[in-house]
């Protein structure tokens, strides 16, 4: 009797072993002639009865992963093997969270959700990696030229590249909000503000600390924050920095933007006397801008239409 069992039971798991499965909605019996497994869900049913098909999860951040030709997972490589990734990692071969499929000699993205922005960065990668979403982090002047090449349909606005380049003549006191400058090019409507940069003024160094970038539509009113405030980097005097904002989280509205700049520390912001160019500011951190000034503030912003992190 035993041994019928043993024969049943083995041939039954052959016949299970060598046949097509289907798991789901729909008659078991009748599976895709392609496919070993098939998957199905009732469509005639409301969405909230679908179901989702979840591959193993791995986190290629691991210390094991010293790069994307290491296989770090149980067993022996197999080409094929696909996992879902969860760590945000960016370099030593992989592109962040996602579809990963061993090609026999790597892991390769299948299916990713790729930050663009962490594309163009080598140097400042780490600080990128670290900061919270909509922050601001400096980084190198080769960087930020890299934006509109990896970036589709970023910009340069605001004051020109000859202009950043000359060295400042004045810088602002501290505890200003400085804008409003309608001789330079504005940022164009329902824009992404992905980075830019300030020429710091004179005669002594400054602080990032506290200062913020902000947007209007109007020249003179309604100005509000982009991204959070600036962290503290300690700067030169009269010397051009650069700074990424890490994934916007929104864009400018739908009619062009002024800018203006509240700098919490005296000299961060630099810029020249330039007949007519005009600057407005108010003391302190404010909406409005009522006072003008014969004078263009070294800042330009990098922006895209399109959200690309």
């Amino acid at each position: 009797m035993s041994r019928l069992l043993l024969t049943v039971a083995l041939t039954f798991s052959l016949f299970i072993c060598s046949a097509q499965v289907k798991i789901g909605s729909g008659d078991p019996n009748t599976v895709n002639p392609s496919a070993v497994l098939e998957l199905s869900n009732d469509l005639s049913k409301p969405p909230s009865h679908w179901k989702t098909f979840l591959p193993p999860q791995v986190d290629f951040t691991h210390l094991i992963f010293s790069s994307s030709a290491v296989w770090g997972v149980a067993g022996s490589p197999v080409t094929g093997a696909v996992v879902f990734n969860i760590g945000k990692i960016y370099h030593n071969g992989f592109s962040g969270q996602g579809l990963y499929c061993w090609m026999g000699n790597r892991w390769s993205p299948l299916c990713i959700e790729e930050d663009k922005l962490r594309r163009t960065l080598s140097t400042s990668a780490a600080a990128y990696d670290t900061a919270a979403d909509n922050s601001w982090v400096m980084i190198t002047e080769a960087e930020y030229n890299n934006l509109p090449s990896v970036i589709n349909g970023a910009s340069k606005y605001a004051a020109t590249d000859s202009f950043m380049n000359l060295p400042s003549i004045i810088g602002w006191n501290q505890l200003y909000t400085v804008g409003g400058n309608a001789s330079v090019s504005l940022i164009p409507p329902s824009s992404y503000i992905i980075a830019w940069s300030v020429r710091t003024g004179v005669n002594f160094g400054s602080s990032s600390h506290h200062s913020k970038i902000k947007v209007s539509s109007s020249q003179l009113a309604g100005y509000t924050d982009y991204g959070l405030s600036m962290p503290d980097y300690v700067v030169n005097a009269d010397t051009r920095y650069y700074f990424m904002l890490k994934k916007p989280g929104s864009p400018t509205g739908g009619l062009p933007s002024y800018t203006a700049v509240y700098a919490f520390h005296a000299k961060f912001l630099g810029g020249r006397p330039v007949t007519p160019a005009r600057d407005y500011f108010t003391p302190g951190e404010s909406a409005t801008l009522n006072i003008s000034y014969e004078s263009q503030s070294a800042v330009q912003f990098i922006c895209t239409p399109t959200k690309q992190w």
